[in-house]
């Protein structure tokens, strides 16, 4: 009976000690369960991160594709704007008109050659001036060849010649005048003012299309020229005159009156190079035996009021305006 009492006595502790152990199962089996609950909401948690994402990407996706579009289209549209403000400027700036007063180095649109630097003069005949020929001191060779007559050469704020192509390509496309400043040794200083010069295109040889009204008080040697071809020593277009008068120009009959390219004299030598210095010959002023001091070719476009008055502040030479 003891043993049997003692026995189940055991079996009691031992219910007990399994129900302790079921409880301690069940209870980390609920936390087990908890974790797994929660390990379960994370992740759809992040399955909707993901989802989300993967939208939001291709939203971003589809904007910077509309975006790069759009940055491409205003990169275009912002060249031709750049290109039509450009066409514009050079359209309004093709000479130097629109500079107003502006005198010094400027480059300007020239028709089928492009950028060109020139040297606009506001201060002998008022404003939008071209110096198209300058000579002033005889430190520039004026004996060239006919291709360095074409494009141009000597030094653009000194002594130089634009270029007959040039010249040629701005009288085509505008209206434009001539104003010739010229002064002698003795500091006298004498113009001549063409209304309407034209030079035509070089399988024409350049020739001398137009000078329309002259005035100014230096005497016209120029109008006796029109319509004759530029000679230079090695193409020479008539009876020989850049070689006879040593020098480039539009020569006339008999070589005509006047060689604004001819040999630079100083001294004494001024007065005895009869026909081949730079000489502008008329009853007005000095003749063909006298080689001036300057002088400076100048074009423009035209000018409704009267550019002919003269006037001093700069050096001598040949230039023309545009209107």
């Amino acid at each position: 009976m003891k043993d049997d009492l003692l026995e189940c006595s055991k079996t009691q502790e031992k219910s007990q000690s399994q129900e302790v152990e079921i409880e301690k199962c069940k209870i980390l089996l609920t936390q087990k369960t908890n974790i797994l609950t929660r390990l379960e909401v994370q992740l759809n948690a992040c399955n909707n991160t993901l989802v989300a994402n993967e939208e939001l990407i291709k939203i971003l996706q589809l904007k910077n594709t509309e975006s790069t579009t759009t940055t491409t289209e205003n990169a275009e549209n912002g060249v031709t704007l750049k290109t039509n403000i450009k066409d514009l400027f050079y359209s309004q700036q093709s000479g130097c008109a629109a500079l107003g007063n502006f005198t010094g180095v400027k480059s300007i649109e020239v028709p089928t050659i492009g950028e060109v630097n020139v040297y606009c003069n506001s201060l002998l005949a008022g404003p939008g001036w071209i110096v198209i020929q300058r000579r002033e001191n005889g430190k520039t060779n004026f004996i060239r060849k006919w291709m360095e007559y074409r494009e141009g050469f000597g030094n653009i704020t000194g002594e130089f010649f634009i270029g007959l192509q040039t010249v040629h390509q701005l009288t085509k496309s505008e209206q434009y005048e001539l104003h010739i400043q010229l002064e002698d040794f003795e500091g006298e200083q004498r113009f001549a003012h063409y209304d309407r010069l034209e030079v035509d295109e070089e399988d024409s040889g350049y020739s001398l299309l137009s000078l329309g009204k002259y005035s100014g008080n230096a005497g016209d040697a120029l109008t006796h020229n029109l319509h004759a071809k530029f000679s230079t020593y090695e193409e020479d277009n008539l009876e020989k005159c850049a070689a006879r008068k040593e020098g480039a120009w539009w020569y006339g009959d008999k070589c005509g009156f006047s060689n604004l390219n001819g040999i630079y004299s100083v001294g004494d030598q001024i007065y005895d190079y009869d026909g081949v210095g730079v000489f502008w010959n008329t009853a007005e002023w000095q003749d063909y035996t006298y080689s001036l001091k300057t002088d400076k070719c100048k074009d423009s476009h035209h000018h409704d009021e009267d550019d002919g008055e003269d006037s001093e502040g700069d050096d001598s030479g040949c230039e023309g305006n545009d209107a």
